[in-house]
């Protein structure tokens, strides 16, 4: 819906109120206490949602289209917002497009617009500012994010110029791209996914074997924990061989229970940690990957694209790693029966969790 028309500040009245609340420069960002401009990248290190606003303003007669790609964070929410606004979406200045829900805000007005995006996802912010009034879309990975706008304001209701914001949870990282970065990672997502389809076919047109599907459904599980979380462990593990092969790619890698942590098994749940009585998903954080334990070994072997100093590594000392079932534990985890007592028709539980801590 288009907003009614109200009352625009005079421009005296409007420049005194910018100048005694605009947030502190960082180069071409005028950032939020906590978030910290580094070069093409934002991260927060704030303790709560905090945000930033872009210094290329978007005033009425032209357009304006940014793109970034989300490197790491469980909430991040993008817009268009007046040089008054605060974290894009929640008062009157500012439009916004969040990734944990898919919905669209304005003066915190929180309603359904599209699909949700996450970690590696990029999300293109469009405003259209060449009529008497004003169109913001979004997408994401190129597609649209929904059928039809997201918004459309009267331009009498805006009188200020509009800049690219974006807020989100803590220790959110998202990189501002050009149009030739869009293009390269878009050819990338499209091989992967020509790739991931390959696999697929070659699978299917392999003999089919019953007891051979019912062994890969009831592979270990093991839960991993890094001494570190860098910003680019995530990016690392979302273009992974592994994340491939799994068919992971595009899928919410930290699903809003985990904490933070990476969910590389394609299916589970909370309740699925709850019923390994090894951990629950309270105990989650940013360092913890769970993932078939026969899939460790690539794993590891991924990060070794991850600079030196950077890497997580395995700690010199630590628990040895919890195996369920225990002998007190009797829950639908148990030792994987013989391929020739399984029942195909039934459904068929992840078996075993392993707690390895680095």
């Amino acid at each position: 819906d288009i907003p009614s028309k109200r009352s625009v500040r005079s421009v005296p009245q409007l420049l005194r109120a910018i100048s005694s609340s605009e947030w502190p420069k960082q180069g071409d960002w005028s950032c939020a206490d906590g978030v910290l401009a580094q070069g093409n990248r934002l991260h927060s290190e704030a303790k709560g949602w905090a945000g930033a606003r872009h210094s290329r303003a978007v005033n009425m007669g032209v357009t304006g289209n940014v793109s970034v790609l989300i490197v790491q964070g469980r909430g991040v929410r993008v817009g268009w917002a007046g040089p008054l606004a605060r974290e894009v979406g929640v008062d009157r200045w500012g439009y916004g497009y969040g990734g944990q829900d898919g919905k669209k805000s304005h003066n915190s007005e929180f309603t359904a617009y599209g699909k949700p995006f996450g970690i590696g996802d990029v999300v293109t912010s469009e405003l259209d500012r060449t009529s008497t009034t004003a169109i913001i879309r979004f997408r994401v990975n190129g597609e649209c994010a929904a059928d039809g706008d997201a918004f459309q304001i009267h331009e009498q209701c805006l009188g200020c110029p509009l800049f690219f914001a974006l807020c989100g949870t803590p220790g959110f990282v998202v990189e501002l791209l050009t149009d030739e970065q869009v293009a390269q990672l878009a050819a990338k997502r499209a091989a992967n996914i020509e790739a991931a389809q390959q696999f697929d076919d070659q699978e299917a047109s392999s003999n089919y074997d019953p007891g051979r599907d019912i062994q890969r459904q009831r592979r270990s599980v093991v839960v991993l924990r890094f001494n570190r979380h860098p910003s680019v462990l995530d990016e690392c593990l979302l273009n992974s061989q592994l994340a491939r092969r799994e068919g992971l790619q595009g899928s919410d890698l930290q699903p809003p229970w985990a904490n933070g942590a990476k969910i590389l098994v394609e299916g589970f749940t909370a309740a699925d940690l709850e019923e390994s009585r090894t951990m629950e998903a309270s105990d989650l954080c940013p360092r913890h990957v769970i993932l078939h334990e026969d899939d460790e070994q690539d794993l590891l072997t991924s990060l070794l694209e991850i600079p030196y100093k950077l890497r997580p590594r395995l700690k010199p000392e630590g628990p040895k790693p919890a195996v369920i079932p225990s002998s007190s534990n009797i829950s639908r985890f148990q030792e994987t029966p013989e391929i020739s007592e399984v029942n195909f028709q039934d459904d068929v539980d992840i078996p075993v969790v392993i707690q390895r801590t680095f």
